[in-house]
């Protein structure tokens, strides 16, 4: 069982990495995952994957507590808005603008409604 969990960890943090490039799919979560699954592995490993860069950065007091200062808010938004403006433009099909369009209304939604805002630290 150990070694499904090994693996979990593995496909939830390149997922991860993945969703750093993609603005649409969700990097924090991955990585949380990928974390809770190398802890049922094993102590090395969810040390290794602790201590990576990408860990440093999205598995944080932030992400445990869902929350984030407006400006991070705000630059994850219009980035995701720039690429999925793009993509709508290119695309002339009616089902993937329509899903376009929800799916920055659920990202918008989830913003607004899931993650706190906290205030900016000095």
């Amino acid at each position: 069982m150990k070694v499904f969990y090994a693996f979990l960890a593995l496909l939830m943090f390149i997922l991860g990495v993945i969703g750093a490039f993609l603005p649409v799919m969700p990097t924090t979560i991955f990585i949380i995952l990928a974390i809770f699954f190398a802890s049922k592995s094993s102590p090395q490993l969810t040390e290794k994957l602790k201590s990576s860069e990408l860990a440093k950065e999205y598995y944080d007091e932030d992400a445990k507590h869902l929350s984030m200062t407006w400006s991070r808010k705000l630059r994850i938004l219009v980035l995701v808005f720039i690429t999925l403006s793009i993509t709508f433009i290119l695309v002339n099909i009616g089902w993937v603008r329509i899903l376009l369009v929800i799916v920055y209304s659920l990202k918008l939604l989830t913003f607004i409604f899931i993650v706190k805002t906290k205030k900016a630290t000095s």
